[in-house]
C-alpha cells in the first residue's frame, strides 16, 4: 500500500486517497471522513457487543452468521484504521 506524502506545496499524491493531486484542505476533508467512519463503526460495534454480551450472559449461543460478522467487521475496521494511520503519518512529514 502506498502512503500519502505531503509535498512542499501542501499537496499529496497517493493511491490510498486517489490518483489525482489534492490540496491540503481536500486531504484534511478525506481524513475527517475516515475518522468519522471510524467513530460511526465504533458506535455500531458497541451496540452489537451489547447485544452479543446479553446473549452470552443468557447462555444463548451465537449463530455462525453472528460470529462471521464479528470476524469480518473486525478485519474491515483494522483495514480502515490502517488507512487512517497511513494518512496521519504522511501528514506529519
Amino acid at each position: 500500500m502506498n502512503t500519502p506524502a505531503l509535498t512542499a506545496d501542501n499537496r499529496t499524491n497517493s493511491a490510498l486517497l486517489s490518483s489525482e493531486e489534492i490540496t491540503f484542505q481536500e486531504y484534511l476533508a478525506r481524513l475527517k471522513e475516515f475518522i468519522e467512519a471510524s467513530l460511526a463503526w465504533r458506535v455500531e460495534a458497541r451496540d452489537m457487543y451489547a447485544e452479543f454480551d446479553e446473549k452470552i450472559d443468557n447462555r444463548v449461543p451465537l449463530f455462525h452468521a453472528e460470529i462471521e460478522l464479528i470476524h469480518s467487521g473486525s478485519n474491515n475496521y483494522l483495514a480502515m484504521r490502517e488507512q487512517c494511520f497511513a494518512m496521519l503519518l504522511a501528514g506529519s512529514d
